[in-house]
């Protein structure tokens, strides 16, 4: 069988509203155009200091807000079609939340959100990467091997997300976006500057939207959304020489199921009789439901170029919870010389159950389940002059996870006439 995630057009609405202005002559227009235009300064830490990007000796790309609400890009798995050599595979088998990011076809892409490192080490591949941007500051993108800075886990590159820092002034925003199947996504922002060292911020964002694949089976449509966002941001500055940020944030991601289609049904291919140590066609997936005498044919359960699946499964389908923190301490001990400590807590719990074959069948179902609880703390020194930069430091890293994972997918014993779970 062949399965495919569909992805479905999502209609967006936005208004902009323009004051009213006197237009000058074209002639005008060329002499004030010409007389401002200036190339914008894009500031990255791609070497783990504020740089501009013009001046980085190294394959980096950096999308800015704006450059990501223009092109439509509400989760890292949009920056697919943007730029070049990247592959974000989002769904897969573990969930919508999951990932596998590859960059110049290599893996082992670190993701780092403001300079804390969101490991995955010991999971299912990218549990919680695929991150929607809510109040992001900018998106860098480095290419090739990043282990020098970033560790031995970036050996294919690396993606961080720099979220918009606090600002000096009261005020407050909220942005909505509508569209189809019952879209609805709210983002409020509020800017709180308690005193003059210290700048507060709170963010919360909803995301809903209705599932889009049908079954025809029961009265359920797949591939809903339901995240919530909900961030806590404090930045201290008691001097000139001293910088300090705490980050506190909340994130939920729960789906009633994954939008699953099967392309396909090939024909089945049994080993029979299946004496021991049998010879002959491997049996493939279709063959299991010959062997139990049930029909799944290419008429019923196959969908081609459609939304819709024989799936039965009523329960929950996906649900990611993480809680992090974060606190990045910066001191200027000379002009030239910088001391910086991080230190990131972050906790998450998944679940996603999985209907394989998307039939009425309890043939090929899979759950996952895993828990983990990550803390992380670096130390920085960092040194410039008028011909050398440098950083040095020391980084560690404690990881705690647990896991289970029932199956039904009787391959084995189903190869040999042993029939497998009742439908």
């Amino acid at each position: 069988m062949t399965i495919t995630y569909p992805v479905r057009m999502i209609t967006r609405f936005s208004l902009l509203m323009l004051p009213l202005a006197i237009w000058p002559t074209s002639g005008t227009m060329a002499q004030d155009v010409g007389a401002t235009a200036v190339l914008e300064e894009v500031v990255v830490t791609a070497r783990r200091r504020e740089e501009n990007l013009q001046t980085v000796p190294i394959s980096v790309m950096a999308f800015t807000a704006e450059d990501l609400e223009v092109r439509g890009v509400d989760n890292i798995e949009r920056l697919n079609v943007l730029v070049p050599n990247v592959s974000i595979n989002g769904g897969a088998i573990f969930g919508v939340t999951s990932s596998e990011i590859l960059i110049r076809g290599i893996p082992g892409v670190a993701v780092y959100q403001d300079g804390f490192l969101q490991d995955n080490a010991g999971g299912p591949t990218g549990v919680g990467l695929l991150r929607n941007v809510v109040e992001i500051e900018r998106v860098e993108i480095l290419r090739g091997p990043q282990g020098t800075l970033f560790g031995k886990n970036s050996s294919g590159g690396l993606i961080q997300y720099i979220t918009t820092r606090p600002a000096e002034e009261f005020g407050a925003r909220i942005k909505t976006t509508l569209g189809s199947f019952d879209r609805l996504d709210v983002v409020a922002n509020v800017d709180l500057p308690l005193s003059d060292t210290f700048l507060a911020k709170v963010t919360g964002a909803s995301l809903t939207r209705d599932g889009h694949v049908e079954s025809t089976t029961i009265q359920r449509d797949y591939g809903d959304v339901n995240n919530q966002i909900l961030r806590a941001d404090g930045l201290w500055t008691p001097n000139n020489n001293v910088r300090a940020r705490f980050i506190a944030e909340y994130s939920g991601s729960n789906t009633n199921g994954q939008a699953r289609v099967v392309d396909a049904i090939a024909a089945p291919v049994c080993a029979a009789p299946p004496p021991p140590n049998f010879s002959g066609p491997i049996p493939n997936g279709p063959c299991l439901y010959s062997l139990n005498g049930l029909p799944y044919t290419q008429a019923t359960h196959a969908f081609p170029g459609e939304y819709k699946t024989a799936s039965t499964y009523s329960g929950e389908g996906n649900e990611l919870n993480t809680y992090s923190f974060l606190a990045d301490i910066e001191w200027d001990i000379s002009d030239s010389l910088t001391l910086k400590s991080i230190t990131g807590w972050r906790e998450w719990d998944y679940h996603t159950y999985v209907d394989v074959d998307s039939s009425e069948y309890n043939m090929f179902e899979l759950y996952f389940y895993r828990e983990k609880e990550q803390l992380t703390q670096e130390f920085q020194l960092q040194g410039s002059g008028e011909r050398l930069n440098w950083t040095a430091g020391v980084y560690y890293l404690d990881t705690d996870s647990r896991s289970r994972q029932p199956r039904w997918i009787n391959h084995d014993l189903a190869a040999f006439g042993v029939p497998g779970p009742p439908p």
